[in-house]
C-alpha cells in the first residue's frame, strides 16, 4: 500500500534513507549522509509531499516530491530487487505530466533504474556539496 507518510513515521523514514543512500552512493562517505540526518527530517520531509510503502506494517520505501521535481526516492535495502520503487514511482507519474530528478553519475544501478521508467538524460552538473556529477533527468506524459 503507498500512502502519505504521518509524521510520526519519519524517524524511520529517515533511518531508511540513511541506510540506502550509504549502500547506493559507495563514492561519498557515509559521514556526509550522517550529518543530512537531522536537516532531512525537519525540513526535507516535513517540507515535500513524501509518500511511503508499507507492507506488514513496516516501510519499504518511500518517496518525496516537491511540486513536480522527484526530490528522493529509497526503498530498503532487504526491499530492494521486488518492484517497490516502480510501484512508488507509477505511483507520482499518476498525478504529474512531467518528473524531473538528479542522480549522480557514478550511482549506474539508479539511473538505468531510471531509464527503465522512462527517464531521459537532459543535462550533467557539478553537485558542489560532494564534489560529485549529477544527471538531470526528465520523464514527460506520453499522449496516447
Amino acid at each position: 500500500m503507498i500512502r502519505k507518510i504521518h509524521p510520526s513515521e519519519i524517524e524511520e523514514t529517515v533511518t531508511l534513507w540513511y541506510t540506502a543512500s550509504v549502500k547506493a552512493h559507495d563514492f561519498i562517505p557515509a559521514e556526509y549522509w550522517e550529518a543530512h540526518k537531522t536537516e532531512m527530517a525537519t525540513t526535507y520531509l516535513p517540507n515535500s509531499d513524501t509518500f511511503v510503502f508499507i507492507e506488514n506494517n513496516t516501510i519499504g520505501g518511500f518517496i518525496s516530491m516537491v511540486d513536480s521535481f522527484l526530490a528522493a526516492i529509497f526503498v530498503a535495502v532487504d526491499q530492494q530487487g521486488k518492484g517497490i520503487g516502480k510501484q512508488l514511482i507509477d505511483f507520482v507519474k499518476q498525478e504529474q505530466s512531467v518528473i524531473e530528478l538528479k542522480v549522480y553519475k557514478k550511482n549506474a544501478p539508479s539511473i538505468h533504474f531510471y531509464q527503465k521508467q522512462g527517464f531521459t538524460l537532459v543535462e550533467e552538473s557539478l553537485e558542489i556539496g560532494t564534489g560529485e556529477i549529477e544527471c538531470l533527468m526528465q520523464w514527460q506524459h506520453q499522449m496516447q
